[in-house]
């Protein structure tokens, strides 16, 4: 497959109205372009989002969610035993245990119209759902149930109960639901609380 800009130009040919055609090949920027999209917006480790994607994913959604009074909520999820996984079983099979839990979740949001799965940080993760809250808590839940290995709390941001004017609080609201929740001991679902 190649790229190609066409450039039509006015010209005179032998005393005729012509229009001259050129074709410019842009196949290697649009494939540096590309890359470099791909490298600032996806975790190399995971393969899903980086923090600069779920935040631009976010910020697009709820611009969306706004304007056509759509459903929107926010999953903060922490693996609470990555840290002890890491010093009990080593580095390496830690990894392994992680990779494989990103992959059980994203086969899990991939079948979930319209949800999309993102790295926060090291241990923490962003899931965009386009549900109600009440069906993000139940998202939680079925996640945690299918998880082996990985303990984790969740944070939940409903669009609809918070009013939310900015993608950095609405993620704020999910982050502080999720520390809530591992305040309160950890292995749980926590709400947003009402602004």
């Amino acid at each position: 497959l190649r790229h190609v800009i066409l450039h039509a130009t006015p010209a005179e040919w032998n005393g005729t109205q012509a229009v001259m055609m050129t074709f410019e090949d842009v196949t290697e920027f649009r494939r540096t372009h590309d890359q470099l999209r791909r490298l600032l917006t996806v975790d190399t480790h995971t393969g899903i989002l980086n923090r600069a994607g779920i935040e631009h994913v976010v910020r697009r959604r709820l611009t969306e969610a706004v304007n056509d009074g759509g459903h929107m909520s926010l999953i903060a999820i922490r693996a609470e035993n990555f840290r002890y996984l890491n010093e009990t079983r080593g580095y390496v099979p830690a990894d392994r245990i992680m990779r494989s839990f990103v992959r059980a979740v994203k086969r899990y949001v991939d079948g979930r119209p319209g949800s999309v799965l993102g790295r926060w940080s090291e241990d923490e993760f962003i899931i965009v759902a386009q549900c109600s809250g009440a069906a993000a808590v139940v998202m939680a839940k079925e996640i945690r149930g299918n998880s082996r290995d990985v303990i984790f709390s969740a944070g939940i941001a409903d669009l609809t109960d918070g009013g939310y004017m900015s993608a950095s609080e609405f993620i704020g609201a999910a982050y502080d639901a999720m520390c809530e929740a591992v305040k309160s001991g950890g292995n749980t679902t926590a709400l947003a609380r009402n602004s």
